[in-house]
């Protein structure tokens, strides 16, 4: 506990200085930004907008921080992957596959 709670201390600024920079390229504001234990995922929200994140994501490199406080911001627009989830992402991030590409290829290595 002690631990995680240190990587979500460490990993809050990080994702706040991202938020600020994205919101309004994404188009959005969640209400709620937690850090905390996701299991096997990096990101998600519920339907009132509140996003949270893994706090391994403090281990990350910053474009794949990046990439995933985007992929959650167009969720509070977007439900699910759809066409229109994805045209959002990728008018942030022109390179989000690749950036999707190096979490499969990379991201077992932060244990998740």
């Amino acid at each position: 506990d002690h631990f995680i709670r240190w990587y979500a201390l460490h990993l809050r600024p990080v994702l706040d200085r991202h938020i600020d920079a994205l919101v309004n390229r994404v188009g959005a504001e969640p209400p709620d930004v937690r850090v905390q234990e996701l299991g096997y995922h990096w990101g998600s929200s519920n339907g009132r907008g509140d996003v949270y994140f893994h706090w391994r994501m403090a281990t990350l490199p910053q474009p794949m921080i990046e990439y995933l406080v985007t992929h959650e911001l167009a969720h509070w627009l977007e439900r699910g992957h759809t066409d229109a989830f994805w045209e959002r992402v990728e008018r942030v991030l022109p390179d989000y596959v690749e950036r999707q590409r190096w979490l499969r290829d990379h991201g077992g290595m932060y244990d998740l």
